[in-house]
């Protein structure tokens, strides 16, 4: 008897579930090609992180990535930092360079590194290797100041900065 429940209850929840996939859209149970296909599309980078056997704590912590729109198309680029050679901290090697990819939208990327001049001088950790920083001030043409704090603790400030220029900024001696 009580095997005779149990089937009718199989043959119940069975034809519910029949009954289920009947009404679900036919975009779900279509067999046709989906419109969208995905493939893999491999980038051309290696993190690079002047490993040594002293384990030093930069060669865990080297570069970083970023991604955004760097020519203003519209399409997310992406901005990878790399390591570079421990005992000098520079990037003396082809293989520690940073790397800047444009998104062509069409699912591949074009490195534009050279052109975009982010090859990098220094150690990538946290993304902190790219020399020049760039930064809009909207309609105001000029800044009152600009303060730089330095990794050793020294702050330098500049004041009264116009727009639309180009600074070299240099450590202070101590």
């Amino acid at each position: 008897m009580e095997a005779e429940a149990g089937m009718r209850v199989l043959k119940l929840v069975l034809l519910t579930f029949a009954l289920m996939l009947g009404s679900l859209p036919s975009a779900i149970t279509d067999s046709s090609p989906s419109p969208i296909l995905f493939e893999l599309q491999k980038i051309p980078f290696h993190l690079e992180n002047g490993v040594t056997p002293a384990k030093n704590a930069p060669e865990t912590m080297a570069g970083g990535v970023a991604i955004f729109d760097y020519n203003g198309d519209g399409r997310p680029d992406i901005f990878f930092t790399n390591g570079a050679n421990l005992a000098t901290l520079q990037k003396d090697s082809p293989k520690f360079r940073n790397r800047l990819f444009r998104n062509d939208g069409n699912g591949t990327f074009t490195d534009v590194t050279n052109t975009a001049g982010l090859a990098g001088a220094g150690y990538g950790y946290a993304s902190s290797s790219n020399g020049p920083v760039h930064f809009g001030l909207g309609a105001d043409s000029h800044v009152g100041a600009i303060e730089i704090h330095w990794p050793p603790g020294a702050i330098q400030i500049l004041r009264d900065v116009d727009a639309d220029r180009v600074l070299k900024v240099t450590e202070p001696e101590k």
